[in-house]
């Protein structure tokens, strides 16, 4: 690598590279099998889930490497980064070998028979790379290390900041105590508490980014505009949810809060 591709790489890694990420040795010291702990395919930022983190971070690494190397051949720049939360099949540079890259090898080869001797072979290597470069490499963007999507335990999201988000976006009323019995009525298990609590979860996450009708009942924005219906059980459905109201009430809370969309 010359000079000016070296500077080159280190100003588009600002962005681009983030630090290492640094496995601990207790989990480098035995190879995955079926009675590895399931967590370590979860990508986490600790624990077992950092080893897919690190996985995710190394082949990122890879693939802006390729990308680099195609710049210094064809003499241009990459500028286009792409988060990895927003990637799709189009931005990264994905094979597979027998499918993709020996019809192409076969494709480009000369083959000479002399008599009493073996097949000679010609390889047109020049025209392999490029076709190589142009089908899987030419125009793929360079992908940026910082923010990795990982997993967030339940328990640590900061429902505070959303509840506020919320709070802000859809006026709340307090919810009147017939209907705080009512709603504590229909869950009968701990099971349909939790259903409850998650389908609440996901709608006040939207409801904090993007905020809502205020007339609009809960229900409907459940199933028309998140389009949850079919994902939703029926104790759910009647949780007081013809009355629009949201009562978010758990451990993971710091203080309890209770409202309704209306």
């Amino acid at each position: 690598m010359d000079h000016k591709d070296g500077e080159r790489r280190r100003k588009g890694a600002k962005g681009i590279s983030g630090s290492v990420i640094k496995i601990p040795d207790e989990f480098c010291q035995k190879d995955l099998d079926m009675n590895s702990d399931f967590r370590v395919l979860l990508p986490w930022r600790q624990g077992p889930g950092l080893c897919s983190t690190a996985l995710v971070s190394y082949l990122i690494t890879l693939h802006n490497d390729l990308v680099y190397s195609v710049d210094r051949l064809t003499g241009e720049e990459t500028s286009y980064k792409v988060s990895p939360a927003d990637l799709t099949d189009l931005h990264v540079i994905r094979y597979e070998i027998e499918r993709d890259v020996m019809p192409l090898v076969l494709s480009n080869v000369q083959y000479s028979i002399k008599k009493g001797q073996e097949t000679l072979y010609e390889y047109d290597l020049p025209r392999i790379q490029q076709q190589i470069i142009s089908r899987f490499l030419l125009g793929k963007p360079l992908i940026t290390l910082n923010g990795i999507p990982t997993l967030v335990n339940r328990h640590d999201r900061n429902y505070e900041i959303i509840l506020r988000d919320v709070k802000e976006k859809v006026r709340q009323e307090p919810l009147q105590t017939l209907t705080l019995v009512s709603v504590a009525g229909e869950l009968q298990s701990y099971s349909e508490v939790c259903e409850a609590l998650s389908t609440l979860e996901v709608a006040l996450g939207f409801l904090a980014m993007t905020g809502g009708e205020p007339e609009m009942q809960l229900s409907s924005y459940l199933e028309e505009v998140l389009q949850m219906g079919n994902q939703m059980a029926q104790h759910i459905v009647k949780v007081g949810l013809s009355d629009t109201p949201v009562v978010f009430s758990s451990p993971e809370l710091q203080s309890r809060r209770t409202g309704y969309i209306s």
